[in-house]
């Protein structure tokens, strides 16, 4: 299939994904999911592209298109060339943050994609999430719902960043008022704290040299 082939039917494929039919929205997503295992790059790109020129498409389908993209993303990150794991990286985070209300079928499938490239591009996925963390300021729900999953998919690779998380989140605790951003607060910390205390030594700064990972046990003396 020739580029321009490609681009075509991903293109005919997203334009389907508004139909009102949820069997028909799932075999879309099923459609680009397939898709992006022959080629991922491409339709990664035509799924960005597309969400990118729609800025007025409601969240359902956004929400949808996102989630396929993470599908894809689960079993092809590797694959990707770093201009478009930037991209995609850039396009999920503002698609997460575009509004500050809870719509999270919307935030939790962009926060997905995140975490989906997080496992091959850690740092720049990183970079992003702290550009969204201002001092002062209560984070968004979902960038804490995000920090927490990498804590999980890619604790290495979140090491290096958790003194810049923490000397960001920290000061801002006493801020959290409404239950929903606490628990978004708990959960991150929670991922943060088990991550294996050996690994957060390397971090030194902020963290706790006598901290611990939620597996290792403490002494009983």
């Amino acid at each position: 299939m020739t580029e321009s082939s490609m681009k075509k039917l991903a293109s005919t494929l997203l334009d389907a994904i508004t139909d009102k039919d949820p069997l028909v929205q799932e075999q879309v997503c099923s459609a680009l999911c397939s898709l992006g295992e022959v080629r991922p790059v491409e339709t990664l790109r035509a799924c960005e592209e597309y969400l990118r020129q729609h800025d007025k498409l409601v969240h359902p389908y956004r929400a949808a298109v996102l989630r396929a993209m993470e599908r894809v993303l689960s079993s092809r990150a590797s694959e990707l060339d770093k201009d478009t794991a930037s991209t995609i990286i850039l396009l999920a985070s503002n698609e997460m943050t575009k509004t500050k209300d809870l719509v999270w079928d919307w935030q939790q499938a962009a926060s997905g994609v995140l975490v989906a490239v997080g496992k091959q591009f850690i740092s720049k996925v990183m970079e992003e999430l702290l550009r969204r963390l201002h001092p002062g300021t209560l984070p968004h729900c979902a960038v804490l719902h995000t920090l927490a999953s990498l804590s999980v998919a890619n604790a290495f690779g979140v090491v290096p960043f958790l003194p810049s998380v923490l000397s960001s989140l920290l000061p801002v605790l006493g801020m959290a008022k409404q239950d929903t951003v606490r628990v978004a607060f708990c959960s991150g910390m929670v991922a943060h704290a088990c991550i294996p205390a050996p690994w957060k030594a390397e971090a030194g700064g902020l963290l706790d040299p006598g901290s611990r990972g939620c597996s290792e046990p403490r002494s009983s003396h």
